[in-house]
């Protein structure tokens, strides 16, 4: 049970493959979190099959069910923050721009930012949405700049 003393977060997987830098942070991050930090890698995202209303709700398969129970609980953490907390920043990293404006929308009056990360070009697209929450798809490029997108360049050529 989380107490007011205690932070949780919920880390969704960009990448799936073996030996994944994302799953190592992450995975790094859950294990030497500080006291009172919960980290929660949120497993199976790559098993969730496309949208289709005629399977959910009841009948939704277990990994989006999963899934939305994740977000549920991010939720709980967003109604447990002291009302004196001023800036909410969600860092948000994505590889499809959509996932990025969906949890934009999705979290639209509840936190002071949505920016989203990963596509290592910045988007011309910063905005303020209808509930107060500014948004921008992808802040850009922040790995090392003699790469392709951040990997050796030999390997990618």
């Amino acid at each position: 049970m989380t107490t007011d003393k205690q932070t949780r977060v919920a880390v969704l997987l960009g990448s799936y493959r073996a030996g994944s830098l994302n799953r190592r942070i992450a995975e790094h991050l859950r294990d030497h979190a500080p006291a009172g930090v919960i980290v929660d890698v949120v497993e199976g995202i790559d098993a969730i099959p496309f949208y289709n209303e005629e399977i959910d709700g009841e009948s939704a398969p277990a990994t989006a069910t999963a899934l939305r129970d994740s977000v549920a609980a991010a939720d709980r953490v967003l109604a447990a923050l002291p009302a004196d907390v001023q800036a909410i920043v969600v860092d948000f990293h994505a590889e499809a721009t959509s996932d990025k404006q969906l949890m934009g929308r999705y979290l639209d009056g509840r936190v002071s930012a949505v920016l989203g990360t990963h596509t290592h070009v910045a988007t011309a697209d910063a905005q303020l949405f209808t509930g107060g929450t500014a948004f921008q798809c992808d802040l850009g490029m922040t790995g090392p700049h003699d790469s392709i997108i951040g990997r050796r360049i030999e390997p990618v050529m």
